[in-house]
């Protein structure tokens, strides 16, 4: 099965069900931050992201959620810095202890493109 198939098939079963949690802006000392991180990380910004490179990212996470489809699950994180959202699926876990709604975050990782939107399966992330 091709990659990108693989995953608008995981998108349409596992859909966008689950409880949601939504940040709403990013603070001037948040960017700020973001972006003296983002120099010393060499990352890019979001909203410049490309399909099939492993790239970095900094953002601030904008929402969470769990992911549920039957015996299994998974956390997403929604991360932005005011270009464009990525999303980042941490397959098997319920929560990550720190990546919570408004904090600054690093995110590493092959990027796809899944129904229109910037995904990273089980990306390296740092807390800022």
């Amino acid at each position: 099965m091709p990659r990108g198939a693989m995953w608008t098939t995981m998108r349409a079963m596992f859909g966008r069900a689950g409880k949601t949690n939504t940040s709403s802006s990013l603070s001037d000392s948040v960017v700020k931050r973001m972006d003296a991180v983002r120099m010393k990380k060499n990352a890019i910004r979001c909203g410049d992201a490309t399909q099939r490179e492993r790239s970095c990212f900094v953002g601030e996470v904008m929402s969470t959620r769990i992911v549920p489809r039957g015996a299994s699950h998974w956390f997403e994180v929604v991360i932005s810095d005011g270009t464009g959202k990525i999303n980042g699926w941490f397959f098997g876990r319920k929560s990550i202890a720190g990546l919570q709604l408004g904090s600054a975050v690093f995110f590493e990782g092959l990027v796809q493109l899944d129904e229109g939107e910037f995904t990273i399966a089980n990306p390296y992330y740092e807390l800022l």
